[in-house]
């Protein structure tokens, strides 16, 4: 999953179902149930599935707490697990919060699962590296050949040229990444600030009207 601009990005968790996604999610509604949570089910329409929400009696602190897990119908053997607040310690959780709490709810709940049903599954969560934003190989050999370049000086009129042909090079790798993300990328490159957030501004406003002259001349 995906934050918004400024936000620390958010993993992606998951788990393998051996006994098939709805049987699963059926059973782990019990044990929640059992333990006093409250439950409901609900039919996923426009891609199928089937989504189990559950309200865990203890909050942790947290307000609204709730955790989701999600069965697509086409793939049965995986679940996905997002978790839902209304208050986090900040306006939005860090990756280490949402990933406490999402273990602070579920794994009680996978290890009498998996005590009762001989199995071993388990929370496959994304790393913080699989999380940082990273472009295809194209867009990014396009890129360096900039950096090495410019080497974070003040830009002539041939290199600006160069930028923005890496810009319709990510046009047509279909890169879309957010301004952010790629100013985090220059950060990684050792940009110096004031550079970094005008080039990514210039990206971001090179990207969207490419994208808006495809529409419009199409």
């Amino acid at each position: 999953m995906e934050a918004a601009a400024s936000r620390e990005r958010l993993p992606d968790i998951s788990l393998r179902t051996p006994a098939g996604g709805p049987d699963f999610l059926t059973g782990i509604a019990n044990l929640a149930q059992e333990r006093g949570d409250k439950t409901s089910f609900r039919d996923l329409h426009f891609k199928p599935g089937k989504l189990l929400e559950i309200e865990p009696v203890v909050t942790f602190g947290r307000q609204g707490l709730v955790a989701q897990l999600i069965s697509y119908t086409d793939d049965m053997d995986s679940v996905r697990l997002e978790v839902r607040a209304t208050s986090w310690n900040c306006d939005w959780p860090t990756y280490e919060e949402y990933v406490d709490t999402a273990r602070l709810v579920m794994q009680p709940l996978l290890t009498r699962h998996n005590h009762r049903a001989g199995t071993r599954c388990r929370l496959r969560v994304q790393t913080k590296r699989q999380l940082e934003p990273k472009l295809p190989k194209r867009a990014s050999e396009a890129l360096q050949e900039f950096l090495d370049i410019t080497q974070g000086r003040s830009m002539s009129t041939s290199d600006w040229s160069l930028f923005y042909d890496f810009i319709w090079v990510c046009r047509r790798t279909r890169v879309s990444l957010h301004q952010d993300d790629f100013e985090a990328i220059l950060n990684r490159s050792g940009v110096p600030e004031h550079l970094r957030r005008k080039l990514a501004e210039v990206y971001d406003h090179g990207l969207r009207l490419l994208w808006r002259r495809r529409y419009l001349y199409r």
